[in-house]
């Protein structure tokens, strides 16, 4: 075999695609990768640059056998703002492994990260793969956070009654108790000023500049004021990936809580389907992508739990709007207050991979405590690189 290294070049897609699909779904498990969907993701994203992808190509077969992703973004730790590139989708082919090509796909992204003057690099992975152990450490990753995924069944009790009536006993107390709660809810917002508008894209009359720009400007705001990490979306990216988009999954629905027309709450999701090779299924999850909530208008804790309650209680009846059987949340563990909140509502945790920072200037030399939580793209904790 004769392996070169190279960047990305128009119509690495198609291969690209078939190597993610390949590498990824070895669990009988994902999320299906497509040429389409690749060159939505990262070649035509805002400021995108060829060599931010690094290519293994068997030149006799004409074949791709590995890639490495890596992504220049603008991130804060506690206030500071540095230039990082995330890394993603780490992939060698299974016929073409243990002959040291991830190791020198990873040095070559180190090496254009480097020449980026980035000041560190992130990803995620599996913390008790191999990759992690043998490849990312060595290289300098080292842990950060600890990433949990939460998930909450979000079956429609009506159209699914005839596969549940054996078990009616069991889901109408469950259904009526929740749809009362929900009431109460509602009402005690209500009473404070409060409520709520689900917009989902084939809303109608909602697609329109001043509405984005509201949403986007909200949550650019409480990300500076409560997060770390990817906080800031700017008005390219918003367009790129919640305006402009490529199929109707990848179409937002937007979730927002109104005080006297002020947005104090925010949320949006995407609706995308995981495959199950193996048993030949696949089904449809809400995945949230942006979410937060202004503390500034709460003056306790109880409060602020309620209005978090309301908006969580708005994510359900919309995702089965879309006929989403799971809505999912991604966060490190650093977020303990909002874990707790999603605990009380019966949403259920798993492992979600380890959050991994490598510093790569000697000027950004951690030390000491992060204090703001980081937050991370729900899609990376799925896609271990």
């Amino acid at each position: 075999m004769n392996i070169i290294y190279r960047n990305y070049q128009p119509g690495d897609e198609v291969q690209l695609a078939e190597l993610f699909n390949l590498c990824f779904h070895q669990s009988g498990v994902g999320f299906l990768r497509t040429p389409r969907g690749l060159k939505y993701r990262y070649v035509k994203r805002p400021n995108f640059s060829p060599n931010e992808i690094q290519i293994a190509e068997d030149t006799h077969k004409k074949l791709i056998v590995g890639a490495v992703f890596s992504t220049l973004e603008e991130i804060f730790l506690d206030g500071k703002q540095l230039l990082s590139g995330s890394i993603n989708d780490v992939a060698v082919h299974p016929n073409y492994i243990k002959i040291g090509i991830a190791k020198t796909l990873m040095i070559q992204a180190l090496t254009f990260l480097k020449q980026q003057k980035c000041e560190l690099s992130t990803l995620a992975a599996d913390p008790k793969g191999h990759a992690r152990l043998k490849l990312y450490i060595p290289l300098g990753w080292r842990d950060y956070s600890s990433i949990r995924v939460w998930i909450s069944p979000n079956i429609n009790f009506f159209r699914y009654l005839p596969l549940l009536s054996p078990l009616l006993f069991l889901f109408i107390p469950f259904y009526f108790y929740s749809k009362l709660k929900m009431r109460k809810i509602k009402k005690k917002m209500k009473d404070h000023g409060i409520h709520g508008s689900i917009i989902h894209p084939s809303t109608v009359g909602f697609n329109h500049s001043s509405s984005h720009n509201s949403f986007r400007n909200f949550y650019n705001k409480i990300g500076k004021q409560q997060r770390n990490g990817k906080i800031l979306i700017s008005d390219q990216e918003w367009k790129h990936f919640r305006k402009q988009n490529i199929r109707s999954g990848l179409k937002p629905t937007f979730i927002a809580l109104y005080k006297k027309e002020r947005i104090i709450g925010f949320a949006s999701f995407l609706c995308q389907w995981i495959y199950f090779d193996k048993l030949g299924f696949k089904f449809p999850l809400a995945t949230i992508r942006e979410w937060g909530v202004d503390h500034s208008i709460t003056s306790n804790a109880q409060e602020n739990s309620q209005i978090y309650n309301f908006l969580l209680d708005l994510i359900r009846e919309a995702a089965l709007q879309r006929k989403c059987v799971t809505v999912l949340f991604g966060l490190t563990d650093q977020f303990s207050y909002f874990s707790r909140i999603l605990k009380k509502k019966k949403f259920i945790s798993t492992s979600g991979g380890v959050l991994m920072i490598n510093n790569i200037s000697p000027r950004n030399k951690q030390s000491g405590k992060i204090f703001k939580p980081f937050i991370m793209d729900i899609g990376e904790m799925f896609l271990h690189p």
